[in-house]
């Protein structure tokens, strides 16, 4: 019985695309959880304040809710694989500039509010695209297997990537806390630009017809786009489950997820007089 559980979790892992997705995008989650711990704690040492952390851990969680749904119209439109691409690029970019400024001793609190607010930017059209793709990549009977692949590699980042991160901090400061997740961002990157859609992308364009049609300027336009955004509230406003699900789901990161991001750090200077 075990083994058959075995073969049924790892049954999207036959896909080579998607081992080589699941690969990169695991490395980034270990990457981001020892981001996230090391970003709040730096937070507070540089002012001194739990609302200034909280401004900061706002700044990187409040994208995600607001662009949910553009987000999703970017997915569904356009090539799923370039907009993970460029989310990871461009995340990997601003943690870099973080490590920079920190190693070189110029980092500010404004800084890391810009950073972490273009992180969350990024990141909220990141999450559509990867939650979309898998059935690109797998037939129908592995979605149930990437789906238990994906929710593993979170689960296993948030169980060692707060320790991974304090580690890190002890022994190499918050600089290299911050390269190291870039450096993961380069990882999954490159496994994206690496990776073969084995089957064939509806929303790839077809090198013969490269040159923009007045079809394709219209289906684009910001227009459109708005349209879609409204369709996309409409329907989620309609579906009771869905959106009272949505709403669970941010009151509960708002209201137990934050304050714990942002607690941790303060209790651990004030209690236990850590000073890292």
């Amino acid at each position: 019985m075990s083994t058959i559980r075995h073969l049924r979790l790892t049954r999207a892992l036959q896909s080579r695309a998607f081992a080589m997705l699941w690969l990169g995008q695991t490395i980034s989650a270990l990457g981001n959880a020892v981001f996230l711990l090391a970003i709040g704690w730096q937070t507070l040492q540089l002012t001194h304040s739990a609302m200034a952390t909280a401004i900061v851990e706002t700044a990187g969680m409040l994208p995600g809710v607001v662009l949910l749904l553009l987000g999703g119209v970017a997915a569904d439109r356009l090539p799923r694989r370039l907009i993970m691409f460029l989310s990871d690029m461009g995340r990997g970019l601003a943690v870099l500039f973080v490590a920079f400024l920190t190693w070189t001793h110029n980092l500010q609190y404004w800084h890391l509010v810009v950073l972490v607010g273009f992180f969350g930017i990024t990141s909220s059209f990141f999450g559509p695209a990867y939650a979309s793709i898998s059935p690109q990549l797998v037939e129908k009977e592995a979605l149930t297997s990437a789906n238990a692949l994906r929710g593993l590699s979170r689960q296993v980042s948030g169980l060692f990537g707060p320790l991974l991160s304090v580690s890190m901090i002890a022994f190499g400061g918050f600089a290299s806390v911050y390269a190291f997740d870039s450096f993961t961002f380069l990882i999954s990157a490159a496994c994206l630009y690496l990776m073969q859609l084995p089957l064939a992308d509806p929303h790839a364009i077809d090198k013969r017809t490269s040159k923009m049609s007045l079809r394709f300027i219209r289906e684009h336009a910001p227009g459109a786009i708005i349209a879609d955004v409204r369709e996309g509230l409409q329907y989620m406003l309609q579906v009771r489950w869905l959106w009272i699900s949505i709403v669970v789901f941010n009151v509960a990161s708002m209201g137990i997820a934050a304050p714990v991001i942002v607690a941790l750090p303060k209790l651990m200077a004030n209690h236990y007089h850590a000073d890292i």
